[in-house]
């Protein structure tokens, strides 16, 4: 993920900065070619956002399905709580090197006669670097991932035992999903009000959250000066336990 994210700011290069920080005042205008162009950098991420998602959403079906299928069923708990624990902190983790990163002037080094600092209005911190730092770890654990067999050692014979036992269905007897059969067992999905109400009432949460977060940082930097180190350690000790809570 880090080459869509990081084009724009390879791409603009210093020349795409604005004119504001050459000068002592916070009203400089930006070059006329590179406003022009906002929209081209606005697609690039709406596009790696994109991928983004796809990337990572079969996570959460998939795991559980391939835990469950490799796992004790008595083990299964605690491997499911430590997955959705690691999920759950991932975010307060982020925001917190996020704001080491944005610590660090845009460009690495700061122009010739320029001393800002992160508690200045006009300082930009380096947002792509930390896409590129992930991303190159996103790649390593891609590779590692891709490597996993279909099932885990032992798994055919504890899935056996558990036929035996009458806990598993034989494969002859497990239903085969067909296309036709969609909208059914989705209608049934959506008349079961227990998982209905969950589902409203988790979604409601995420809703609140992720409206939230993306002003929350800004807020505490315009109305209570702080600096990106504080507001990321601030933004993971806020996030951490409000996501775990959901």
């Amino acid at each position: 993920m880090a080459g869509p994210y990081d084009v724009p700011h390879f791409q603009a290069g210093k020349s795409g900065m604005c004119s504001s920080f050459k000068n002592s005042t916070a009203s400089g205008s930006c070059d006329s070619n590179y406003s022009g162009a906002v929209w081209y950098y606005m697609v690039i991420f709406v596009i790696a956002q994109f991928i983004h998602g796809a990337g990572v959403c079969p996570l959460y079906p998939l795991v559980p399905a391939y835990l469950d299928e490799n796992v004790e069923p008595r083990q299964m708990p605690i491997y499911l709580g430590l997955w959705y624990l690691s999920s759950f902190l991932g975010p307060g983790i982020g925001a917190l090197l996020g704001g080491q990163f944005l610590s660090v002037f845009v460009d690495i080094e700061q122009p010739s006669g320029l001393n800002l600092t992160p508690k200045d209005p006009r300082w930009i911190g380096a947002w792509w670097l930390g896409f590129l730092v992930f991303g190159l770890l996103f790649f390593l654990l891609a590779i590692t991932i891709s490597g996993f067999p279909s099932s885990l050692p032992g798994a055919k014979e504890r899935r056996e035992k558990h036929i035996r036992q009458g806990n598993l269905n034989k494969k002859s007897d497990i239903k085969e999903a067909r296309l036709k059969e969609i909208l059914p067992e989705l209608k049934s999905l959506l008349l079961n009000r227990t998982l209905l109400f969950n589902t409203l009432g988790v979604s409601v949460g995420l809703i609140f959250i992720g409206s939230l977060i993306p002003f929350l940082g800004k807020i505490l930097q315009l109305k209570f000066g702080l600096d990106s180190v504080k507001n990321g350690y601030l933004l993971s000790a806020v996030m951490t336990p409000t996501i775990m809570g959901m």
